[in-house]
C-alpha cells in the first residue's frame, strides 16, 4: 500500500500486468499516483530502530507470521542509468523493521471492512476479486488506514525500495536477470498477466494472479515485481533536491 510534491501520494513500482526495474519506480510512481493503487505491505511501528545510523536492532528471533524481517543497514536507492527522477543513485540507511511477506488481499480487505475498521472499496475492474488476489481499488488513506488497523503503517519509499531489490541496489528482487513469468506475473508473448485471461468482453486484459504466486525476492518477500502497484506512505518528488535532509536520511521520510 510502499511514498515541491506531486497531487498526492507514490505508489511503489511494478504495475499490474508488467514489471519494470525498480530503480525506475520514481517514473512509475509519478504515473500510477492517480492509477488503480494496492494496499501495500505493512510494517509495525514498533519494528522501526531509531537511534544512530551505524547501530541497527538484530532481527527478532520470533518474527510474526506473515512477516518477514529486513535488517537495518545502507542500500544503494535510485539508478545513474534510470529517468531523472530515479537519479542519481545513492548509499541510504534505514533501520531495521518488519514488512508484511505478501500484498494485502481482496479477501482480507473485505474481511476489514466487514468488522467496521476499513471503509467499503471494490476493485474497478471485472474479475479482480478473487478473495487470494492483490486488492485493487484503494485510496492512499484507505491503504494506511487498513495498516493501522492491524498495528501496522505503510512502509516508506526507502523501506520499501530496500525491501524490493535488496542491499546492493539489483534492479529486481531476484537479482539483475530479466523479468519473464517464471518470476514475475508480467506482460509478456503471452499476453498480460502472463496470459491469464478475465472474465467480461475482454478477456485478453487480463488480471492479477493470487498473492505469491511466484518465488520471493530478497528478504523472502513476494511479488515486489509484477502482478499489482503497491502504496508507500511518502508523497512523490521529481528529485531529490526540494526535498532536502528528510530524503537523505537515516530513515528518510521523504516529502
Amino acid at each position: 500500500m510502499a511514498r515541491s510534491t506531486d497531487s498526492g501520494p507514490a505508489a511503489a513500482v511494478s504495475g499490474p500486468m508488467g514489471a519494470v526495474p525498480i530503480d525506475t519506480r520514481a517514473g512509475v510512481a509519478r504515473r500510477i499516483a492517480t492509477c488503480i493503487a494496492l494496499l501495500a505491505l505493512g510494517v509495525p511501528a514498533a519494528a522501526r530502530t531509531p537511534g544512530p545510523p551505524d547501530r541497527f536492532a538484530p532481527c527478532p528471533d520470533a518474527v510474526p507470521a506473515g512477516m518477514a524481517c529486513v535488517p537495518g543497514g545502507p542500500f544503494v536507492r535510485g539508478s545513474d542509468a534510470g529517468p531523472a527522477d530515479a537519479r542519481p543513485a545513492s548509499t541510504v540507511v534505514v533501520g531495521t523493521f518488519l514488512m508484511d511477506v505478501d500484498e494485502v488481499t481482496f479477501g482480507e480487505y473485505a474481511a476489514c471492512v466487514r468488522a467496521g475498521r476499513c471503509t467499503p472499496a471494490r476493485p474497478k475492474y471485472v474479475d479482480f476479486d478473487d478473495p487470494r488476489q492483490p486488492m485493487t481499488g484503494v485510496d492512499w488513506f484507505q491503504a494506511q488506514a487498513y495498516c493501522r488497523a492491524h498495528g501496522k503503517r505503510l512502509p516508506t519509499e526507502a523501506e520499501w525500495e530496500k525491501a524490493a531489490r535488496g542491499p546492493e541496489g539489483a534492479a529486481y528482487p531476484w537479482g539483475d536477470a530479466p523479468a519473464t513469468c517464471e518470476r514475475a506475473v508480467i506482460m509478456d508473448g503471452s499476453g498480460r498477466g502472463c496470459g491469464r485471461t478475465k472474465r467480461g468482453s475482454h478477456p485478453e486484459k487480463g488480471k492479477p494472479w493470487p498473492v505469491g504466486s511466484r518465488p520471493a525476492g530478497a528478504y523472502g518477500l513476494r511479488d515486489m515485481a509484477g502482478n499489482s502497484y503497491e502504496w508507500v506512505a511518502d508523497w512523490y518528488a521529481k528529485d531529490w533536491a526540494p526535498c532536502g535532509a528528510p530524503c537523505a536520511g537515516p530513515d528518510p521520510r521523504g516529502p
